[in-house]
């Protein structure tokens, strides 16, 4: 039986443009970066990234970051 995995998503703070990993069932999430509460229905926030796994989530991630810190 395999394990149940949830979808996520890599979204970017409407706030201070923070790059994050969050699970898509979710209906809040706290900012780690600016501790502002980001609400995922109704809101701004940009979803970069959607992934059925979190390792394959967390790799985008990881090169996504690593473009943002090039280009500044």
């Amino acid at each position: 039986m395999k394990p149940i995995q949830k979808r996520c998503a890599i979204i970017q703070c409407p706030r201070c443009e923070y790059l994050q990993l969050i699970y898509l069932d979710t209906k809040s999430h706290r900012c780690v970066f600016c501790e502002s509460t980001i609400k995922m229905k109704g809101s701004r926030v940009k979803i970069l990234h959607i992934s059925k796994s979190p390792r394959d989530a967390s790799m985008v991630l990881m090169k996504l970051k690593q473009e943002k810190a090039r280009s500044k």
